[in-house]
C-alpha cells in the first residue's frame, strides 16, 4: 500500500476534523449551560431566602404597626406633623398668589395684544 492521500481521503479527514471540532464546541456549550444553570439555582435559593425574610419581617411589621396605632405618636413626630400642616397652608397661599398673578398677567398680555400702540 502506498501512503498517498487521495482527494477523497483529504475530504474525509477534513470532514472528520469539522465533526470533532463541532463536538468540542458542543461540549463547551453544554459546560457553559451547566455553569449558568448552577448560578441560576444559587440566585433562586438566595431570592427564596430574601423572600422568606421579607415575609417574616412583614409579619412583624404588621404586628408592630398594629401595636403602635393605639399609642400616641412621639413628641418629635407630632412636632413634624404640625410643621408639615403649617407648610401645607403656606404652600396653598403661595399657589393662590401665583395663580392670581398669572391671571392678571394674562389679562395684561391680552390687552397689550389687542391694543399694540397703547402702553
Amino acid at each position: 500500500m502506498t501512503n498517498t492521500v487521495t482527494p477523497a481521503d483529504a475530504l474525509a479527514v477534513a470532514d472528520l476534523r469539522e465533526r470533532v471540532q463541532a463536538l468540542e464546541v458542543g461540549q463547551e456549550y453544554d459546560a457553559t449551560q451547566a455553569a449558568v444553570r448552577d448560578v441560576q439555582i444559587e440566585c433562586l435559593t438566595q431570592l427564596r431566602a430574601i423572600q422568606a425574610a421579607l415575609v417574616q419581617d412583614g409579619n412583624s411589621t404588621v404586628a408592630t404597626t398594629a401595636a403602635s396605632a393605639s399609642s400616641p405618636p412621639p413628641p418629635h413626630v407630632a412636632n413634624l406633623q404640625n410643621e408639615n400642616e403649617l407648610l401645607r397652608q403656606r404652600n396653598a397661599k403661595l399657589e393662590y398668589r401665583v395663580q392670581h398673578l398669572l391671571a392678571s398677567m394674562e389679562v395684561l398680555y391680552n390687552q397689550a395684544r389687542s391694543n399694540p400702540g397703547v402702553p
